[in-house]
């Protein structure tokens, strides 16, 4: 316990200057998300009220849209009242579902949607009714705010309140930097080795601060949303949370998640770009490899073998747990069975870290990746990626035959080789 007091220290008195910068800004960033959510709030429960009113109305004219493009939609909740914008929606809801024969149930859960999406619209019958379709995505969005399963006129802003904010995961990410890749190019790391523990304590130091560190924003993060949401000048005392397990622990797990994955690979990096590098691999997952496979093939003409790679890629992806394993962020908001999986996964990769920390070599401290059997593979990877990357440019611009792009193909391969061996033996930093 002491150790870990002085380590933690050391910790906070090394990135105080950082972690202080980016926190002021992860707070003037929740500040402003709140805010812009509030008002997206607004606009989306009226424009929504409005689509129910014209699919119920049978309206195909649109005019009752007239005073919210000359006059805002402000005017609307004005003139028609919030609680009564709120109550009608609810109502139109019930009665388009019922109408259009819309699964309600189906619709609210986003790992049956998209098949269901597909059932209703092969049903649809423009020539019968042409208000089929618009009764399907106003009902949907409906449902993101509204429970027909209560009697209340209430609006849920579980999703809104729990909204993943792109500053939050910047923040996760970079710590972990600091914590890491960053550390590694310093003359304070030579200084860590001189330290009265071992280099797996401060390992255990680093993600543990980390980890609450995000939890503590996360919080403030949250609270500055509902309680600037909840005080909308109209629709505030309308708003509750409710189901909110789902959004939240998608909210806490995903930061958390990203930092335990960033931070362990750069237990293994010799350098920001190593770290940064790695990172984009281990999120992107086995849709890298997907790519690096499908893209030569397609530019080849190969189109029949890259489409059974892509099919074996999706029967992969409804796997339950594998698929977030094999592919680390992919739907983990849908459940929370995808959200625990992703926790998991970067429980995984922190595991992983921690003992590829044990056989990596300081000499190597400073280049891209501290294990020399790991550094190749990594190599290859970036050296297949790249041209890929660079050969569907050109693609893009020019009409060459399988044998001109063949030619072309292998001559980028060979270019990045050059160009990747070279950057794998820069040292950076020390």
């Amino acid at each position: 316990m002491r150790d870990f007091k002085r380590a933690s220290k050391l910790l906070w008195y090394k990135n105080r200057l950082a972690i202080a910068l980016m926190g002021m800004f992860l707070i003037l960033s929740f500040a402003l998300y709140a805010s812009s959510v509030s008002t997206r709030l607004e606009q989306k429960i009226v424009t929504n009220y409005l689509d129910l009113k014209i699919v119920v109305d049978n309206n195909s004219d649109y005019d009752i849209y007239d005073d919210f493009h000359r006059k805002g939609y402000k005017s609307i909740i004005e003139k028609d009242g919030a609680e009564n914008i709120v109550k009608s929606s609810k109502e139109y809801t019930k009665e388009i579902a019922k109408k259009y024969n819309i699964d309600v149930e189906k619709l609210k859960d986003p790992e049956k949607v998209d098949d269901y999406y597909s059932e209703y619209f092969e049903k649809m019958n423009y020539e019968e009714d042409s208000q089929r379709g618009g009764a399907f995505y106003a009902v949907q969005n409906a449902l993101s705010y509204i429970d027909l399963n209560t009697n209340e006129y209430k609006l849920n802003i579980s999703e809104e309140v729990f909204g993943i904010n792109i500053a939050l995961i910047i923040f996760a990410v970079l710590l972990a930097l600091f914590f890491s890749g960053l550390e590694n190019i310093t003359p304070y790391f030579e200084f860590t080795k001189m330290f009265p523990w071992t280099k797996n304590k401060t390992y255990g130091v680093k993600a543990i601060n980390g980890v609450l560190l995000i939890i503590a924003f996360s919080i403030i993060g949250a609270l500055i949303s509902y309680f600037t949401i909840i005080n909308n000048k109209y629709f505030g005392s309308l708003f509750i949370l409710k189901d909110s397990l789902r959004y939240a622990l998608s909210y806490f797990i995903l930061p958390i998640g990203l930092f335990l994955i960033a931070l362990s690979i750069g237990e293994i990096s010799g350098n920001f770009l190593g770290n940064f590098g790695l990172f984009i691999i281990a999120i992107l997952g086995l849709w890298l490899v997907e790519y690096n496979l499908t893209t030569p093939l397609r530019l080849l003409g190969l189109d029949s073998i890259s489409k059974i790679i892509i099919d074996i890629g999706q029967s992969i992806r409804e796997i339950k747990f594998l698929n977030v394993l094999l592919y680390p962020t992919y739907g983990m908001r849908d459940s929370i069975d995808k959200t625990i999986s992703f926790g998991i996964t970067s429980i995984i990769f922190f595991i992983l870290g921690y003992l590829l920390m044990r056989i990596s070599k300081n000499e190597r401290n400073g280049l891209m990746i501290l294990n020399s059997t790991f550094s190749k593979i990594i190599e290859i990877i970036a050296i297949i990626t790249s041209a890929n990357i660079i050969a569907e440019i050109f693609e893009s611009f020019t009409n060459f035959s399988a044998i001109g792009t063949l030619i072309m193909y292998l001559v980028l391969i060979i270019i990045n080789i050059i160009f990747w061996r070279r950057m794998f033996k820069i040292r950076i930093g020390i």
